[in-house]
């Protein structure tokens, strides 16, 4: 006879609570626990980048759309217009919500500077 290892049960007895996120004075919910394949992702790419290593701007937007979803991280950027410097502070603020530190948070993220060079007329 066959062994059932019922995951469904293990989950529905975490009932944990969502992660709530109050931008621009309307409340979002977030999923009651971070996704694994993000803090994997988050955990690989600090391993390969090293622990104290800033993230470049392009290297949040992955991270931001895992976790907050497609569809709010679309409604952060265009109706609640954060900033290059705001998205990566809700990401940190958000990984310590949801685990106290037992996943890194990315760390700060710094820009690339601009290969176009004005000219002063």
């Amino acid at each position: 006879m066959s062994k059932l290892i019922d995951f469904d049960a293990f989950r529905a007895e975490q009932a944990a609570e969502p992660v709530r996120l109050l931008v621009g004075g309307v409340e979002y919910e977030l999923a009651p626990a971070l996704p694994a394949s993000l803090a994997l992702d988050v955990v690989r790419m600090q391993s390969e980048l090293g622990a104290g290593a800033e993230l470049r701007t392009e290297q949040i937007e992955p991270i931001a759309r895992g976790l907050f979803g497609d569809e709010l991280f679309e409604r952060l950027m265009t109706e609640h217009r954060l900033t290059i410097d705001e998205l990566p502070t809700l990401v940190r603020l958000a990984f310590e919500a949801y685990n106290a530190g037992a996943v890194p948070a990315p760390n700060r993220v710094t820009r690339r500077a601009s290969s176009k060079r004005r000219s002063r007329s």
